[in-house]
C-alpha cells in the first residue's frame, strides 16, 4: 500500500527539527511504517539549502511547500502529480503548523478536492482543544484574540467539517476523543486513539558525565524543565516555586527555545523577559539551555533526576512525556494533566506552592521517586513505535478494504495491548502497603 504523508519533516541526517515538534513525529512515523512494508511518500516542507527531492531510508521525501498562505496550494499540485501512486493520504495536522490564519481557511477547502479526486484521507490531530478552555486566559497563553463567542463558533464548525471530510481522525490520547464526541458532536467511530509513540534509547549516557558537560554539581538535584517555551506550560510557576520559599537545594534546568509561532510577538518577548527576570533571583540556580540539539538529549536527560510537567492547560500529547518515557525518566504533572495521566500520586495543583511541594517531597521520598519511575516505566509498553505503526497500519487497512482498494488482510502481527501498571491490581497491592509516615 502506498501513503502519502503530509507534515513539517526534520532536515537531513536529522530527528528533531527547531521549527515544529511535529517534524520528530513525522520522522518517526515515516520510518516505522516503512519498517512494516508501506511505501512512504513525505510531502515536507522547504528547508534553506536542503535537496527537493531524496529517500529517506527507505521514505520518499518531496520538499514542496512553504510555511504560509501557499502552503496548502503548493501541497494539493505535489498530491495531484502522484495522485495514482497513492492509497492513502495522511495528513498531520495542528492549527497553524502550516501557516497562518489565511492557511487555516485554506485546508477545508484542500480537503474536499482530495476527497472530488477519489484520494482516501486520514487526519491526525496533534492538538484538540475543549471548547470550555476558550476564555481569556487561552487568549493569554496561544496568542489566538477575537470575540470567544464566535472563536468556539468558529472553531466547533471548522473541526467538524475535518472530520466530516476525511475517513478516519486520529488522536493521541482517550481524552481528545471524548473531546471531539463530546465538544464537537463528532462521530465516535470516525476517531481513532494512536499513541503519541516514544522512541527507545539504546545507550545511557552516565550522570556523572553529563553533569561535568553542563557543568552541575553532583551533589545537587536536577529538576528538568524541557521544551518549547510557550505560556501554556506554566514555565513561570516552576521558577517561582525554586526562588521563593523554604526549598530543597536543587537545580532547576530549563532546557528548550523560543516557541516558532510566537518569537516575533512583542508579549511573548515581554514573557520571555518576565521569565529571565524571575530567574535572575536565583541566578546559580536556574539554567537556560536554549534549543537542545538532538545529540545533546542524551546529557540533558541523564543528568536530570526527575522532569516537570507545569502544563496550565491539555491541548495536546506531549512530547517531553514521550521523551521522558524514552529515557526511563520519573516526572512530575501539574493536575491539567489529569486527564491524560492516571496516577495521582505524582501530580500537583498547578501553584508555585503546589510544584515546590511535590518537588521536595520527590527530592527526599524514596518511596515516591519508585513509583514515578514506575509510572514513566509502565507509558513505554504499547507506545513504541512498532505498535504505533501497527495500530496506523490497521487503520489505513480498514479504509483501503472498505473502498475495495486492496484485498490485503489486516497486519498479522497482532498489537500488543498491555495492562499499563497504573490498571494493574499487582501495581495497587504493591503501593497500598506502604507504611505511615510517622513510624
Amino acid at each position: 500500500m502506498n501513503i502519502g504523508l503530509v507534515a513539517p519533516y526534520p532536515p537531513q541526517n536529522s530527528v528533531h527539527s527547531q521549527q515544529s515538534g511535529e517534524a520528530w513525529y513525522s520522522k518517526k512515523l515515516a520510518g516505522s511504517l516503512n519498517r512494516e512494508n508501506l511505501k512512504v511518500a513525505v510531502f515536507a516542507n522547504r528547508l534553506g539549502n536542503t535537496a527537493s527531492k531524496y529517500d529517506d531510508s527507505g521514505v520518499n521525501v518531496d520538499r514542496c511547500w512553504d510555511f504560509g498562505f501557499k502552503s496548502w496550494f503548493q501541497i494539493c499540485s505535489a498530491v495531484l502529480k502522484k495522485r495514482k501512486e497513492l492509497d492513502i493520504l495522511h495528513v498531520q495536522f495542528a492549527i497553524f503548523l502550516f501557516g497562518g490564519f489565511s492557511s487555516v481557511v485554506v485546508f477545508p477547502v484542500f480537503l474536499l478536492l482530495m476527497k472530488f479526486v477519489g484520494l482516501k484521507v486520514v487526519i491526525t490531530f496533534h492538538q484538540t482543544i475543549p471548547l470550555s478552555n476558550i476564555n481569556k486566559k487561552f487568549e493569554d497563553e496561544t496568542g489566538i484574540r477575537g470575540n470567544q463567542a464566535l472563536l468556539k463558533k468558529g472553531l466547533y464548525t471548522f473541526v467538524k467539517m475535518l472530520v466530516a471530510l476525511t475517513d478516519t481522525t486520529i488522536v493521541h490520547e482517550p481524552f481528545f476523543k471524548e473531546v471531539l464526541v463530546r465538544d464537537y458532536r463528532t462521530k465516535s467511530d470516525k476517531i481513532k486513539i494512536v499513541h503519541l509513540g516514544v522512541d527507545e534509547v539504546e545507550v545511557r549516557t552516565d550522570p556523572k558525565l553529563a553533569r561535568i558537560m553542563l557543568g552541575i554539581p553532583e551533589s545537587k538535584p536536577v529538576v528538568l524543565f524541557f521544551g518549547y517555551l510557550a505560556k501554556y506550560k506554566g514555565l513561570e510557576n516552576l521558577i517561582d516555586a525554586l526562588v521563593s520559599g523554604p526549598q530543597s537545594d536543587y537545580v532547576l534546568l530549563v532546557a528548550g527555545g523560543e516557541h516558532p509561532r510566537m518569537r516575533k510577538k512583542k508579549e511573548y518577548s515581554d514573557y520571555l523577559a518576565m521569565l529571565h527576570e524571575k530567574a535572575a533571583r536565583a541566578p546559580d540556580r536556574v539554567r537556560f539551555t536554549g534549543f537542545v540539539p538532538e545529540h545533546q538529549l542524551p546529557f540533558i536527560f541523564a543528568a536530570a533526576d526527575v522532569v516537570v510537567l507545569p502544563y496550565t492547560r491539555a491541548i495536546s500529547s506531549s512530547g517531553p512525556l514521550s521523551l521522558c518515557v524514552a529515557y526511563n525518566k520519573p516526572f512530575l504533572a501539574s493536575e491539567s494533566l489529569k486527564e491524560i495521566i492516571n496516577e495521582p500520586a505524582i501530580m500537583f495543583p498547578n501553584t508555585a506552592e503546589g510544584i515546590g511541594k511535590i518537588i521536595n517531597s520527590f527530592i527526599n521520598d524514596d518511596f515516591l521517586k519508585e513509583r514515578a519511575r514506575l509510572y514513566s516505566l509502565s507509558l513505554l509498553h504499547d507506545r513504541r513505535w512498532e505498535n504505533v505503526a501497527l495500530k496506523t497500519a490497521q487503520i489505513y487497512n480498514k479504509i483501503a478494504q472498505s473502498y475495495g482498494v486492496v484485498d490485503k488482510p489486516e497486519p498479522s502481527i497482532p498489537v500488543m495491548d498491555f495492562v499499563s501498571f497504573e490498571e494493574s491490581s499487582v501495581f495497587d497491592e504493591l503501593f497500598s502497603s506502604r507504611p505511615p509516615k510517622n513510624i
